[in-house]
């Protein structure tokens, strides 16, 4: 043990054995100094100096282990216990700590530290620890940039920690205290750009900034003792960014005086009493249980738990994409709770002013649910229950009662005296080999003041995901519709839906929203296989006086059928009206290769059936289409060849809301519509021709490359209901482009406005600038920029406008509108954020001025020849520069009374006087500049010139003219 060892290696390969025999050598008999955690350094090659004792020495230089590579300067002194003391400084490089130290969420390590410890084991560790972390793997995520400065005293941290990655930044300042039964943590941290997805520490993208201070002990919420808060919390997700000021979480209490409360901008939950939180999972699947017998839940033996329970949302949206994406809740919710175990009690209760979910509104839920020895009861109530934006439900409520493996329920829906209602009674039964059966028992609805009825029980049973539906039966007088079969996904199983007499005005209520509006008799059968995975249908269908949108179509017959053995569709569907075959399509489906070959003939169809497929860009089709198609090719990129023509065709361009015909045809080349030389007549039968193209290779999306050429032609037809921000009737001559897809369309216009053209800019309304969901005014001299969502998603314009005094322009400002004729070269874009900017000089020709002030002056002034208006950019920042004049004949008695001048030459004479307002400056918030004039005298002027000085007796005569004339 007293032999001195001072070597120089330039190379050694040593492992825990090998030094095991080489110090029992030395020392004469078998010893313990070589800790046994040296085998998980495998083979030893060291390349250094060794200095010292056996149990006290130096090692300086560099290892290479099974475990990684490092280097030390240490002094390590070993006890006649083999527990290592160390001082010195350490180097890493890529070594693996999580096997080291058997922690499987640790991996490699690469640092420079300096280490002063004792011990190796948790268990025995003391150890002040200060360096650098290149980088170190936790969880499966590599962290990078790590400094540490601390103590360990076994389980005990106490120092601070920092981490600079470039997915979390991390400071930690304080002590975890792992040594007691119950840890205790006392620490202040703050996390900042922490991306928790890419540190594996939740599923979805989502980043999260927050501050800690904590001051407790425990190690789950069943025994935790002391404070945690939270604050400067923001979530930032795809969905927005979410900012929460405080999380408050106090926790205190023993046995039935346990109480546990959070508090926060965004909820208070409190829950107070005697609750086991690991247990009470097991507890509430007991409660079923015992309503449900044979369900079948693994129940572990759960503590005693009598606790009420309070719960109040404040503001859901920051958490409700952590937990229910979708889900929205108005403020002030509120859930209220109380659970006894010893007598099977459990209530709850709750109201919700309103819930959305994926464009379903309920509004003023009541949740009231109790318990009995014998049964479970809740009732769900909701005032309405909007379905979509003209569909919705009133007076909603559910009653269900469970009890002896049985669920009664009733759902009424509206009032007695409503067009639609429903009084729906069923039935599930639970049972042991986990079938559900659901029975629909008799029962009434009304759908748009029709009385439907369920006389049949119909029974409904769930098995191995597969439902049977049998004997629904729903019937209206000679109206019926039956549902037989199983709905799964094998494509062997088959629902059969029958239709006898069935009025397709009954769906109306269901398919408003869709822009379509039906009529007609359905008789028939149509078959669906495989409905949840991939649907299959056979129809036998026909439709007598198919009306759609209030336009006659004919009589629809439908054929189509599905071959199960070679897993081919047929294709049959033909439409006749007054005898005569106006639609047909025929031809296959192979399923199995993917692939489609349709004809398609169109016999002055109505073209009002092909709205549904156009309504977001044109609507009120009229008119026929005649058509020659064929549709072949695999089925994500079939070719369509052949002809189609129009006649008397007739549609309106949503957002122009203008109308146009068009009597031509085009041709379509592999999926490519041929645009040649098509003619538009507007409605006064002004013309345009088109020439182009239109791919429809990506139908969902097709390409549109045209270019159109009009005269005089109707370019705007809107009013302020359609767009508060620009609207109007514009007659144009020039070109107009369009190109790109539907959904990243640019449109350019360049264009000579004419005769009958007038355009109005309301710029006097706060809710043009901020409020509405169209436009966003920009400005490029000015930081701030109003941002909401518009509905130019994906369609940008740009408009090149030379005026002159045909048309006029109408700008409403908060002084009054300004109405003009005059000459400009104008340029107008709009960007697919919906962000407007306006360019050129407007010069005026002629115009009047309406002058109003608080509903005290309302006159009629005229603008001089030669004012301007220039626009930059920003519409509402326009600069202005005009005069407009106010003229009458006025005495001028009490204007020589007012200067204090002789009348006496002047009597009481009216003169021919006018007031001039010069407007300049920001046209929204001009300098107004007032002077008077005396046009048939000027010297009269001249006479009160040293009065007029004085702009306030200026500006009140030429007021008091304006008011009092």
């Amino acid at each position: 043990e007293q032999t001195f060892m001072d070597m120089k290696i330039e190379m050694a390969g040593t492992n825990k054995k090998d030094l095991d025999e080489i110090l029992t050598d030395i020392a004469g008999k078998k010893i313990k100094s070589i800790p046994i955690i040296v085998n998980k350094f495998g083979n030893v090659n060291f390349n250094g100096t060794f200095s010292g004792f056996q149990n006290d020495f130096i090692a300086y230089g560099e290892f290479k282990t099974k475990l990684g590579r490092f280097k030390s300067d240490v002094n390590m002194k070993i006890d006649k216990n083999g527990i290592p003391s160390y001082t010195g400084n350490v180097k890493t490089y890529d070594f693996n700590l999580g096997e080291l130290l058997n922690e499987k969420t640790l991996g490699k390590i690469t640092s420079e530290l300096y280490v002063k410890g004792k011990g190796i084991e948790v268990k025995s560790l003391t150890e002040e620890l200060k360096g650098n972390v290149s980088y170190i793997d936790f969880n499966g995520y590599r962290y990078q940039n790590v400094k540490i400065n601390g103590t360990f005293d076994k389980k005990y941290f106490d120092g601070n920690l920092s981490i600079n990655d470039k997915n979390v930044q991390l400071d930690f300042d304080g002590g975890v205290n792992l040594n007691p039964a119950l840890p205790v943590f006392n620490f202040k941290a703050s996390i900042k750009k922490a991306k928790l997805k890419k540190l594996k520490l939740y599923k979805d993208s989502l980043m999260v900034d927050a501050e800690f201070s904590t001051n407790f002990s425990g190690d789950n919420l069943d025994n935790i003792q002391g404070n945690l808060s939270i604050q400067k919390i923001t979530l930032n997700n795809k969905k927005g960014i979410y900012n929460i000021d405080s999380v408050q979480l106090t926790a205190n209490g023993l046995g039935i005086d346990r109480s546990l409360t959070i508090k926060s901008d965004v909820f208070d939950a409190s829950i107070k009493g005697q609750y086991d939180l690991n247990t009470i999972v097991s507890y509430y699947k007991a409660i079923a249980k015992t309503y449900i017998p044979s369900l079948k839940a693994e129940i572990v033996n759960y503590k005693t738990q009598i606790f009420d329970f309070n719960l109040k949302i404040k503001r859901f949206e920051p958490i409700a994409e952590l937990l229910i994406p979708g889900l929205e809740l108005d403020d002030q919710a509120i859930l209220v709770g109380s659970f006894d175990s010893r007598n099977n009690k459990a209530t709850l209760n709750g109201f919700i002013n309103k819930l959305t979910y994926k464009g379903i509104i309920a509004n003023n839920i009541i949740i009231d649910e109790n318990t009995t020895d014998k049964q479970l009861q809740a009732i769900i109530t909701a005032d309405r229950v909007d379905l979509n934006d003209s569909l919705f439900i009133k007076n909603v409520n559910l009653t269900n009662v469970l009890r002896n493996d049985s669920l009664s329920l009733n759902v009424k829906l509206s009032n007695a005296d409503d067009a639609n209602q429903l009084d729906l009674n069923g039935l599930v039964e639970f049972a042991s080999d986990t079938t559900a059966k659901i029975s629909i028992l008799p029962s009434n609805l009304k759908i748009n003041s029709e009385d439907w009825s369920i006389q049949e029980k119909v029974r409904i049973n769930f098995n191995n995901g597969k439902t049977e539906i049998n004997n629904f039966s729903l019937s209206n007088n000679q109206q019926l519709v039956r549902v037989d079969g199983i709905l799964s996904s094998d494509p062997k199983d088959l629902l059969i839906v029958g239709f006898e007499n069935f009025s397709l005005k009954t769906l109306n209520p269901f398919v408003k929203t869709l822009g379509v509006k039906l009529a007609g008799n359905v008789n028939g059968k149509t078959r669906l296989y495989d409905v949840l995975k991939s649907p299959r249908i056979s129809d036998s269908l026909r439709i007598d006086s198919l009306n759609f949108n209030g336009t006659y179509i004919g009589s629809l017959t439908d054929t189509s059928s599905y071959d199960q053995t070679r897993n081919t569709a047929n294709v049959y569907t033909q439409i006749l009206a007054d005898g005569r075959e106006t639609f047909k399509i025929t031809g296959g489906l192979d399923l199995k290769e993917k692939s489609i070959d349709l004809n398609i003939k169109m016999d002055d169809t109505k073209l009002t059936v092909l709205e549904p497929f156009v309504k977001k860009l044109v609507s009120n089709l009229k008119g026929n289409i005649s058509a020659n198609l064929t549709v072949k090719g695999k089925f994500e990129k079939p070719a369509i060849n052949g002809e189609v023509s129009f006649n008397k065709g007739e549609l309106t361009v949503n957002y122009l809301k203008t109308a146009y015909t068009l009597n031509d045809e085009v041709t379509v080349d592999n999926s490519v519509i041929a645009i040649d030389e098509l003619e538009l007549q507007d409605v006064d039968g002004n013309k345009a021709v088109a020439n182009g193209t239109v791919d429809l290779n990506n139908i969902d999306d097709p390409n549109i490359q045209v270019e159109l050429t009009a005269t005089n032609f109707m370019a705007l037809n809107t009013t302020s209901k359609d767009n508060s921000v620009y609207y109007g009737k514009a007659y144009a001559t020039g070109n107009f482009s369009f190109k790109g897809p539907t959904n990243n369309m640019f449109i350019n216009i360049d264009a000579k406005t004419e005769k009958g053209t007038v355009f109005n800019l309301p710029l006097n309304s706060s809710e043009t600038v901020s409020d509405r969901d169209f436009i966003n005014f920009v400005s490029k001299d000015t930081a701030q920029v109003v941002k909401k969502k518009t509905s130019f998603d994906g369609l940008k314009m740009n408009f090149k406008l030379r005026v002159d005094p045909n048309s006029t322009a109408n700008i409403y400002t908060i002084l009054g509108k300004l109405s003009g004729k005059g000459n400009a070269e104008l340029e107008l874009n709009i960007n697919s954020g919906g962000d407007f900017e306006m360019k050129g000089d407007y010069i005026i020709e002629t115009g009047i001025f309406d002058f109003t002030a608080q509903e005290v002056i309302n006159k009629r002034l005229e603008i001089r020849q030669g004012g301007t208006i220039r626009w930059t950019g920003n519409p509402t920042t326009a600069q202005i520069n005009l005069k407009a004049i106010y003229a009458l004949r006025a005495s001028t008695a009490d204007l020589y009374t007012a200067a204090n001048r002789d009348q006496s030459s002047a009597s009481d004479e009216r003169v021919q006087t006018e007031v001039e307002m010069g407007l300049t400056g920001l046209l929204l918030q001009p300098d107004i500049k007032l002077d008077i004039f005396f046009p048939a005298n000027p010297a009269k002027k001249e006479e009160f010139q040293s009065y007029f000085n004085d702009g306030n007796n200026l500006n009140t005569q030429a007021l008091s003219l304006i008011i009092q004339r």
